[in-house]
């Protein structure tokens, strides 16, 4: 989920930026986001940087347990997430 959230918010920084930075910390994508439309706080406001723990510990080293209900979470972050980008960028669904 982790790396749906990363592009979807490189996606919208491509589309107004024309370029994105070669960082993988949803926080860090926010704010830049954030300095673009500061509608983008309500994803700080959902949790969405609470991502960022599932990077490394899930995706180079399998040493990070998450459970059924931290999972659940998850997934419904990165759907709100993409929901919103995709309303940003005048997207109506992939």
């Amino acid at each position: 989920m982790q790396q749906s959230v990363e592009k979807f918010l490189k996606a919208y920084l491509l589309e107004k930026e024309e370029g994105f930075p070669f960082i993988h910390s949803i926080k860090m994508l926010i704010h830049l986001c954030t300095q673009i439309d500061k509608d983008f706080e309500y994803l700080l406001k959902i949790d969405a940087d609470k991502l960022d723990k599932y990077y490394t510990g899930t995706r180079y080293l399998p040493l990070l347990k998450v459970s059924q209900k931290e999972a659940k979470e998850a997934i419904e972050i990165a759907e709100k997430v993409k929901d919103f980008v995709l309303k940003k960028l005048k997207i109506k669904e992939l």
